[in-house]
This record gives structure tokens, sequence and C-alpha cells, in this order.
């Protein structure tokens, strides 16, 4: 049975698809009479409101396992990851909440990693556990 270990990210994809409805209106219906700031405004935040949305749509979907992590890219067929693959579970400290970087090796030896924020810290810990035990010398956070 897959368990998810990665957020849906709602709240943040919620806010972005808002600030881009927003800003569409906002130039949608400027007329004009409005000036040359307002509008490049508008359009500023319509771009940075699609460049959010792209971002955290393109996070992973992440499940495991007791022997294998799934990762699950919106344009990629899911791929399979042995426990033994994995290098490292890191932190990512420079973000605040449950944000991880998974660091894996695929069958030819290549390094890929994955970013992802946790569902929840029960999960994450039996996630590791189950990690640490296929896998002695993985580094995790």
């Amino acid at each position: 049975m897959k368990t998810r270990i990665s957020s849906e990210l709602i709240l943040l994809r919620a806010s972005a698809l808002f600030l881009i409805l927003v800003s569409l209106y906002q130039v949608i219906t400027i007329s004009l009479d409005t000036d040359f700031k307002t509008d490049l405004e508008s359009k500023i935040f319509l771009i940075v409101g699609i460049g959010f949305l792209v971002y955290f749509m393109t996070f992973p979907r992440i499940f495991f396992s007791d022997t294998d992590l799934y990762l699950k890219y919106i344009f990629r067929k899911e791929q399979i990851v042995s426990f033994k693959d994995i290098q490292s579970i890191d932190r990512r400290y420079f973000i605040r909440g449950l944000a991880y970087k998974i660091t894996y090796a695929n069958k030819s030896g290549k390094i890929y990693s994955a970013a992802f924020f946790a569902r929840s810290v029960e999960t994450l810990s039996e996630f590791i556990k189950l990690v640490k035990l296929s896998n002695p010398q993985v580094d995790a956070d």
C-alpha cells in the first residue's frame, strides 16, 4: 500500500490562481483612461501569478511503500526508486515548514533530487525510519 508523503500545496496553488484571476480581471477591465503604471502593475502581477502557479504545479507527488519511493511528476510517468538508492533526505532550512529534498541515484547511477513539502511529521518520520532500515548509510535530517 502506498502512503503519500508530499503535500498538495492547495493553499499556495489557490493563492496563485486567485492572483492570476484578479490580475486578469484588472487587465481586461482597465479602460483607456488608466495610467500606464497601473496597467503595467496588473500585467506584472499576472505574470508573477502564472509563474507561481506553474512552479507549484510542477512539484512531484511523492508516495512510499515498505521498500520503494514513488515519484509522480505532472508530465512524466511515475518513477520508482528503491530505498537502497536514496542517498540523503535533507531539510531545506531556508524555507519554513516541512520542506525537504530527497537525493537518489537512478539505475544508471545518475544523481537526481526531488523537493517536496511533507504532509505531516508522523508520515515523514515513518518514511525516514523505513529508509534507514533498508539503507543504514543514508544521510537523513
